[in-house]
């Protein structure tokens, strides 16, 4: 018998029973899985709570250092995270989505620190702050010391069920900012903080500041208008140097050594500013110039010699201050020093202070102050005498010395050679000398042709000074082989670049080709109408710059020996050795002079001792001068001294020949120690009843210098047995250079 074979058929209900079924299979295997996986029976919902509360601490931990740079202080609390520097309103600061409190501590040492004052560079490791949050309990921290942020900073968060800790380092966001400076003077401010120096000396400033922290650096003593103001990027060094020009004297380092400083001086036509015999100062306070960063003219103009001391009237036109001792001329040369001057008047006069002496308007004179930086008594001496060249219309109206090898557009300008502008002349000459002084000799070429550079026919160059090297005055800043000019008409298209100048106002000349075909732009450097000067008194003819030396009087005990004694004075023996004896001493007349130079007292350089074949005595007195308040500009190669007097002694012939002289030596102590260098010795005075003036100008002090020894030599030749010679009135000076 057959079997019926029966076939089921599954149903739609049946399928999705099964797949419910397998599901459900899955779910309960992924379960388990999960619950093995994940530790302490943590749900996949707690993960995504770690993983904001750890992006929350993230955004306000940034939020902190948003909140210190911008207001260079940590945030006082959570709270004042909001508005602005993190993304939670304020309830959402301070606590986590769990409810529990979010806690926040800046690290003890440094949390109420004053940006101000800054951070010692020690104070830089604590510059931390911590977020602290439970999403399974109040973690209730407690940081009340340095001690207690090292525990929470090094706690293993990841030991205690919902701690979360957020670390924060903001070291990097602090700038190391140093201030020191060489001398006395200037004042600084940061972060509204402000140091004066009162005019003593800064002291040495290094210090951390947050990124961002606004500088202000003032050459003031006391603050006022910054020179230098900036937002602090990075570790910056500034130094303070008052030889620096004005405007320059607070200087990054590393940099560039600072230009040396001067100050122009000028002299005008008539009496206004200045009356029309005097050189004067244009300088500090408010001094700027036209080629400085403000773009204008201002300062004070102050008399710093005038010839109408000498004279009954004489009008200057030429100045040039000299800065640097050297020879001028080779067949028969001339010496100039450092503080000589340089001038040519508009007329004829006779001068007159410590000699006579009687020049006209084509001559170049020396005025040789006595005591250097004193312009009111000194010595004339003619340096060119401009009859003696073929020199244009003969009248000299510019003059400046080229006191070092100078290029000029290409063209070298030797040591010792002069420009000179000439009356009704557009050009700037060349001289070069071959014998200076009473007879002078030379030749000279155009070195600026004044047509070239469209100066007007009916104008003429006035004033004329060489740059000879980089300088600054005031805020502007004058570069070697420029040339300053001064004008004798107003012109409107001054310089290949064609400005408008007056003859109120100093133009720099650039030039790029001299002689024929010259070509030179013009910069305003002093615009005359900025300080309201507009008429003819006020037009300025000579200029020169002058080095801000400082001079140092030094302390010669009675030195007109004015105790009637030799007081201060220690006597020598014969220091040739040929048995002279020191017979020196204070007298108010002798036969060889019969009356002190001033006072009522003079040295008498007597010595006794029979002279006989080629034997001669000199004996004499000295003192020592202690150098000690000037020991880093001694060594630093920057001092000069000088020393004068004057002296008498037996006009040569008959049967004397008696002399008196200054010597200086250099010794490596204060007391005692050894001689250094060479010595040096003025002139010899040997006339009877004539006080002859006695100079050592300039000598140069070597480095380890700590005295001077000054001495006052007598020198018996010919015949007799008695020294006459006589020394009165002797001063000292150290010039030091800037």
């Amino acid at each position: 018998m057959m079997q019926k074979k029966i076939h089921k058929t599954r149903t739609v209900s049946d399928e999705a029973g099964f797949a419910i079924l397998a599901v459900m299979g899955l779910l309960v295997a992924l379960t388990v899985t999960i619950t093995i996986l994940l530790p302490n029976g943590i749900t996949s919902h707690d993960i995504q709570n770690v993983e904001i509360e750890r992006q929350n601490l993230q955004a306000i931990g940034q939020g902190t250092e948003t909140y210190l740079r911008k207001n260079r202080t940590w945030p006082p609390t959570l709270a004042a995270h909001n508005p602005g520097y993190a993304p939670f309103a304020s309830t959402k600061l301070t606590q986590n989505t769990r409810l529990f409190p979010r806690y926040y501590f800046a690290h003890p040492n440094t949390g109420t620190f004053a940006n101000g004052n800054g951070l010692a560079e020690s104070a830089l490791t604590d510059v931390r702050f911590l977020l602290v949050s439970n999403l399974e309990a109040d973690a209730t921290p407690t940081i009340t010391n340095a001690a207690e942020f090292e525990t929470w900073w090094t706690t293993d968060e990841s030991a205690t069920p919902g701690l979360h800790i957020y670390r924060g380092n903001l070291a990097s966001q602090f700038h190391q900012v140093t201030f020191r400076a060489i001398d006395d003077g200037g004042s600084y401010q940061i972060d509204g903080t402000t140091t004066n120096s009162g005019g003593g000396l800064l002291a040495d400033y290094s210090r951390y500041h947050v990124a961002g922290t606004v500088v202000g650096l003032d050459e003031d003593n006391t603050y006022g208008t910054p020179e230098v103001q900036f937002a602090l990027t990075g570790h910056v060094v500034y130094q303070f140097d008052p030889l620096c020009s004005v405007g320059f004297r607070w200087r990054i380092v590393p940099a560039e050594p600072c230009l040396p400083s001067a100050v122009l001086w000028l002299t005008t036509d008539g009496d206004g500013v200045l009356n029309n015999s005097q050189a004067g100062s244009f300088d500090e306070p408010n001094l700027t110039y036209e080629s400085g960063p403000t773009g204008t003219t201002s300062g004070t103009f102050s008399a710093q010699f005038d010839l109408n001391n000498f004279t009954g009237s004489a009008s200057l036109d030429a100045v040039h201050y000299v800065t640097r001792s050297l020879t001028i001329g080779t067949t028969t040369p001339i010496d100039v020093y450092i503080g000589d001057i340089l001038f040519s008047l508009t007329d004829a006069a006779t001068l007159t202070s410590t000699n006579s002496l009687t020049v006209d308007d084509a001559d170049v004179t020396i005025f040789r102050p006595d005591n250097p930086g004193d312009y009111t008594a000194g010595t004339f001496i003619v340096l060119i005498d401009g009859s003696d060249l073929s020199l244009p219309s003969g009248d000299v109206k510019g003059v400046s010395l080229v006191e070092e090898m100078t290029t000029v557009g290409g063209a070298n300008l030797s040591q010792g050679t002069f420009l000179l502008n000439m009356q009704n002349e557009r050009d700037i000459l060349h001289l070069t000398l071959t014998s200076a002084g009473t007879t002078t000799s030379g030749s000279y070429s155009v070195l600026v042709e004044g047509a070239d550079i469209q100066i007007e026919s009916s104008n003429y160059l006035s004033g004329v000074h060489l740059i000879g090297s980089d300088v600054g005055i005031g805020d502007a800043r004058l570069q070697s082989g420029q040339i300053l000019v001064t004008t004798n008409e107003n012109d409107n298209a001054f310089g290949d670049n064609g400005i408008p100048v007056t003859k109120q106002d100093i133009i720099i000349l650039d030039v790029t080709t001299t002689g024929v075909n010259t070509a030179a732009t013009a910069t305003l450097l002093f615009d005359g109408s900025d300080l309201g000067l507009t008429s003819s008194p006020d037009d300025i003819d000579g200029i020169t710059l002058v080095p801000k030396y400082i001079f140092v009087a030094q302390s010669i005990v009675n030195p007109g020996f004015e105790t009637g004694d030799l007081t201060g004075w220690i006597k020598t023996g014969d220091l040739t050795g040929n048995g002279g004896y020191n017979d020196w001493g204070a007298t108010t007349s002798t036969s060889a002079m019969s009356v002190p130079h001033s006072g009522t007292y003079f040295a008498d350089a007597k010595s006794t001792g029979a002279v006989t074949g080629i034997l001669f005595h000199e004996l004499g007195v000295y003192q020592r001068l202690d150098l000690s308040a000037s020991i880093a500009e001694i060594d630093a190669g920057k001092a000069t001294a000088s020393f004068s007097g004057f002296g008498h002694g037996e006009t040569p012939g008959g049967c004397c020949d008696d002399k008196a002289k200054l010597r200086i030596t250099f010794y490596n102590a204060v007391a005692g120690g050894s001689p250094i260098g060479v010595s040096y010795d003025s002139v010899w005075a040997n006339t009877t009843n004539t006080w002859d003036p006695l100079f050592i100008y300039h000598a140069p002090v070597p480095a380890g210098t700590r005295s001077i020894e000054l001495l006052l030599l007598g020198r018996k030749e010919i015949g007799g047995s008695k020294l006459d010679g006589g020394i009165d009135d002797v001063r000292g000076t150290l010039t030091i250079a800037p």
